[in-house]
């Protein structure tokens, strides 16, 4: 009996693409991830299923899967992201319940008013994550949106931008409401103010003075520095201290020796960053002022400084501060070391430091 002819391997029918061998897995993988966001607060477990999703996605797209399989894949996985930057929102008021399908997310208005230290807290971890690792699936989109929430119209040096993420990733371990960060990553994209009491910076600040504020914290972070005049060292020690961005200390008025009410030239001080360091009995509040230095040029005494200095001595004096630091990346000229040497004679003790070459950057690149 003669044999069948064997059949032309160029004539054959390529199979369905529905039938591809990498189609179900992706859809096995998107119904996964899409439980794991729907009925958990948002965390790891969200977060390395997306990414898992991504990887078999790109390899099913290398292995051949039709063009309308590959972009209804992206658009499921696009919703799926959407959704889990949603639940961050879900998850202020409290951890985030159960989600049902279709039901309506969390407003921006409410999350602005109902937004506190606790939902920084549950909502910080997705962030550090996303602004240490850059292959988390956030990690472009959170770094885009750190620098536009810093440099605002202005520009910062493209060091200080490659910096900054990790930076704040080590701010937010230990001050999660800091600088308002969290909140305004939780809105992505709203256009809100960094909000009080975690405010960066102030409204006359430049981008490169509050990026700095950002960069000198966390250079101070574990570390100690030593003043170059005699004030006290300085360290932010995350087993003890809490630390506040833009507070401001109130200056109570004070009688002089006939008897007169003087009152100060400035009613608060405010400070860049405020330690709150726990002692076994109260806790002391140490403030500081950053003091950007461009290009590495000593900064040096002005008017205002005289006034911030001699305001800063009133508050040391009424007890609203027990220690004042100015910290910059660069130095300090002779006539700003003489204001500050000045009034820690007038304090009688040296409660005001000067901290240079305080920076996160490599010194090469002050």
């Amino acid at each position: 009996m003669a044999c069948a002819k064997p059949p032309n391997p160029d004539r054959i029918t390529p199979p369905s693409p529905l039938g591809h061998p990498m189609v179900h897995p992706v859809l096995a993988a998107l119904r996964d991830t899409e439980d794991r966001i729907r009925l958990n607060p948002p965390g790891v477990s969200a977060d390395n299923s997306i990414r898992r999703t991504e990887r078999l996605l790109q390899s099913a797209i290398s292995s051949g899967i039709s063009k309308a399989d590959q972009e209804r894949f992206e658009g499921r996985l696009h919703n799926l992201k959407n959704l889990a930057q949603s639940r961050m929102r879900d998850n202020v008021g409290g951890a985030a319940p159960m989600r049902r399908v279709g039901e309506k997310v969390a407003s921006v208005g409410w999350v602005m008013n109902a937004f506190s230290e606790d939902s920084a807290k549950r909502n910080a971890p997705r962030v550090i994550r996303a602004l240490e690792n850059r292959d988390h699936w956030q990690s472009k989109e959170y770094r885009e949106l750190l620098i536009r929430m810093i440099e605002g119209n202005a520009r910062i040096p493209q060091e200080y931008r490659e910096q900054l993420p990790h930076d704040v990733a080590k701010i937010l371990r230990i001050c999660p409401n800091g600088a308002g960060i969290v909140k305004a990553m939780t809105l992505r994209g709203q256009r809100t103010a960094l909000a009080s009491p975690g405010k960066l910076g102030s409204n006359a600040n430049s981008a490169i003075g509050s990026a700095y504020e950002l960069m000198g914290t966390a250079a101070l972070i574990g570390k100690v520095s030593t003043p170059v005049n005699s004030g006290p060292k300085l360290i932010i020690d995350p087993a003890q201290d809490e630390i506040f961005f833009g507070n401001k200390s109130n200056i109570n008025r004070q009688v002089d020796k006939l008897g007169l009410i003087t009152m100060p030239t400035r009613k608060t001080i405010e400070s860049d960053v405020m330690i709150q360091r726990s002692t076994l009995t109260s806790f002391r509040e140490i403030g500081i002022d950053f003091k950007h230095g461009g290009e590495a040029r000593p900064r040096y005494a002005s008017e205002d400084l005289r006034n911030q200095v001699d305001n800063v001595v009133w508050a040391l004096r009424c007890g609203q501060l027990d220690e004042y630091h100015f910290v910059t990346n660069s130095t300090f000229g002779s006539s700003f070391r003489e204001v500050i040497d000045a009034a820690n004679r007038e304090l009688g003790h040296s409660a005001i430091g000067c901290h240079e070459y305080v920076t996160s950057n490599h010194p090469g690149l002050l």
